[in-house]
């Protein structure tokens, strides 16, 4: 779209990020932040505004299900997306292709916005999720969990967090050894990635499908490859290597920390017949749909 900006008229694209919670859609942001062209920010969880117009435009009996009122109804949302987006500009004025990362499901936002949208095994989700979630000042932001599963975290949360960082590990190690918490966490993953499986199925954006596994395999070669996908010249953006945790993992483990492993295969280092068991039983057919049935270690 050309949009005036400080009275320059300039052209802007603009682009998605998503993935279930804990599969790297951070990492990709600052990786894509490299590109002098390119703003990336989040969370912005847009999807949202069309949730609501689909609320207004669905239902036959209301008004919003007819013309004029959906056309003018869709471009006002499309219209606020973009807008929202713009304001990406601050935090780097010489953008021009300008983007949200959001953990979210795989949805279309704008029609012909590209999406990229990252897959990381879900057993390394649940461990990561898991360390996060004892990380946060116990009670935050988990609100919408269940009474049951609120009263059954918290008293983990608070011995994480009355420890000190080199013996929190204990208490991850504890509540992941209990079938009922991964199988929590495991079964949010699963809804997920059925849901976004067959959402890729219909989608008609420009799709980039991300493995967080490749991508620190080969970051370098994945990085390129959403430059391209962005219609951006790889060449123009700074090294990997220049800061902004743009790097594969991290030289120290940092449990206290946002950023605090960075690892593929991490969750080898929590494995119990109690984990094998809750994950299969929530999440083992979504696991192998995506390719990530298999177990490489004895319980």
């Amino acid at each position: 779209m050309r949009t005036l900006v400080d009275g320059k008229e300039t052209e802007y694209r603009f682009f998605f990020v998503c993935g279930f919670g804990k599969s790297g859609t951070n990492w990709v942001n600052n990786l894509l932040n490299l590109h002098p062209q390119v703003r990336c920010d989040g969370e912005y969880f847009l999807n949202t505004f069309g949730w609501a117009l689909d609320q207004f435009t669905s239902a036959p009996h209301q008004k919003g299900h007819g013309e004029p009122y959906r056309t003018i109804a869709t471009d006002a949302v499309h219209d606020l997306v973009r807008r929202v987006l713009l304001c990406n500009l601050r935090e780097n004025p010489n953008a021009t292709v300008l983007g949200d990362r959001s953990p979210r499901g795989l949805a279309e936002v704008l029609p012909g916005a590209p999406t990229m949208w990252l897959v990381r095994d879900g057993r390394d989700v649940v461990v990561s999720y898991t360390y996060h979630y004892l990380r946060l000042k116990p009670g935050f932001n988990i609100k919408h969990w269940s009474e049951g599963i609120r009263d059954f975290f918290m008293p983990y949360a608070e011995r994480y967090n009355a420890s000190p960082p080199e013996s929190c590990f204990e208490t991850a190690r504890d509540l992941l050894a209990q079938k009922r918490w991964v199988g929590f966490v495991a079964n949010q993953w699963a809804k997920r990635l059925r849901d976004d499986l067959d959402a890729k199925e219909r989608y008609e954006s420009p799709l980039l499908e991300l493995r967080y596994e490749r991508l620190h395999a080969d970051t370098a070669g994945e990085l390129k490859r959403m430059f391209e996908f962005l219609a951006l010249d790889a060449s123009q953006a700074a090294p990997i290597d220049s800061g902004g945790n743009t790097k594969a993992g991290f030289e120290t483990e940092r449990p206290d920390q946002f950023y605090r492993k960075g690892a593929v295969g991490d969750w080898k280092n929590y494995d119990t017949p109690a984990f094998r068991e809750a994950f299969d039983e929530y999440a083992g057919d979504a696991a192998a749909r995506a390719g990530y049935g298999e177990w490489t270690t004895a319980a």
